[in-house]
């Protein structure tokens, strides 16, 4: 899992980046795959941060349902799809 969580990462790149946000879906899936939950908390913090879920973003729904698990508070508010980081915290 640590090769394919550095190909996630180096994927991620940038702020911008084409391939950015599933990038980050994936790197915070596989961290979770590691047990280390928290850090794909972060991940998935990040992701709402750089594409709010009231804007289109091809991973927004499963980025959801992983907030709903991880951080309940924050996955309520973001099943609207109105929720913004800024928003949540």
């Amino acid at each position: 899992l640590e090769g394919a969580l550095a190909t996630a990462e180096q994927l991620a790149g940038h702020t911008g980046d084409y391939y950015r946000d599933m990038a980050l879906w994936h790197r915070g899936r596989i961290l979770e795959s590691m047990e280390r939950a928290d850090e794909a908390l972060e991940v998935y913090r990040l992701y709402v941060e750089e594409y709010p879920l009231n804007k289109f973003s091809l991973a927004q729904e499963q980025i959801r349902l992983r907030l709903r698990d991880l951080d309940p508070e924050l996955g309520e508010r973001s099943a609207a799809g109105t929720e913004t980081l800024n928003q949540a915290i």
